[in-house]
């Protein structure tokens, strides 16, 4: 199966594992994209638009926001209208999309951003089914929870393994037992990207684990994984930030209906093998 792929952000976190993974398949040619060379998908005439670039920290706002996560995507698909034939664009969003939920949500949940990071997502998320209705692409979208692993560059994980690394205590932000959400290790979310160009699968999934853990759990299994022990002190309310979910839980059985399977079954598994990538 010949595939002509091209991939933005592949200089990020989950798209340098991407362009790693799918660059070594002969069948597959690759073109990474940022904003100095977006016109080369004109000339390249991609099967597959994979779409990760972002600005992923959900604490900024502003304009810089919405010029990075909305007028990018505005600027792909206005592009996807000049392709010879209509072309699959992957679309990375993001678990934030829903708001804080206690209980497993599916795909046709009420959206309730409280960030402009997860308003941007949706406001995206709107464009690409537009352009699809117009005719121009097909698309999937992957509503995706926190990845942690190789080529990580920011999250609570990787904050926290430094300090392990580094401090005398382990300071966590927040309260005890901190917020509550699902992690997926990031090759499971370059085989469920990988899933739906091989095998065409279209619309809106959620991309997560089945179990939630919390803050004060992730410490444990970071001590354990590391054999590295120390005191943790918690900041207190004043360390979180505005716009941060404290409770996360999607369900995923949408997208594992088309055939997918989670290598990482669970956050716990994510987590102690994403530990060892980083």
């Amino acid at each position: 199966m010949k595939l002509k792929i091209a991939i933005t952000g592949s200089s990020g976190f989950i798209g340098q594992n991407l362009y790693n993974h799918v660059g070594k398949i002969k069948e597959w040619s690759i073109l990474p994209i940022d904003r100095d060379n977006l016109q080369d998908i004109l000339t390249f005439q991609p099967d597959v638009i994979c779409h990760l670039a972002a600005n992923p920290l959900v604490k900024d706002s502003g304009v810089q926001m919405v010029s990075s996560n909305v007028a990018l995507t505005a600027q792909i698909l206005d592009y996807s209208k000049y392709l010879a034939k209509k072309c699959h664009l992957i679309f990375m969003s993001s678990a934030t999309v829903y708001g804080g939920n206690i209980d497993a949500v599916s795909e046709d949940a009420v959206l309730r951003p409280n960030s402009v990071y997860a308003a941007t997502k949706i406001a995206a998320e709107s464009l690409i089914k537009a352009y699809s209705h117009l005719g121009y692409i097909d698309y999937t979208i992957l509503r995706s929870c926190a990845n942690v692993g190789k080529y990580c560059t920011h999250g609570v994980i990787k904050d926290l393994v430094y300090k392990l690394q580094h401090n005398s205590t382990l300071e966590v932000l927040g309260d005890y037992p901190g917020s509550c959400k699902p992690y997926i290790h990031v090759l499971d979310t370059i085989r469920a990207i990988k899933h739906c160009m091989m095998y065409k699968v279209y619309g809106t999934y959620n991309l997560a684990t089945t179990n939630p853990v919390t803050i004060a759990q992730i410490t444990e299994i970071l001590q354990n994984t590391m054999e590295i022990y120390k005191t943790v002190v918690w900041s207190g309310s004043t360390g979180t930030w505005k716009g941060d979910d404290q409770y996360v839980h999607l369900d995923s059985q949408a997208l594992q209906s088309t055939g997918f399977e989670f290598l990482h079954k669970t956050s716990e598994m994510s987590i102690i093998q994403g530990v060892r990538d980083i």
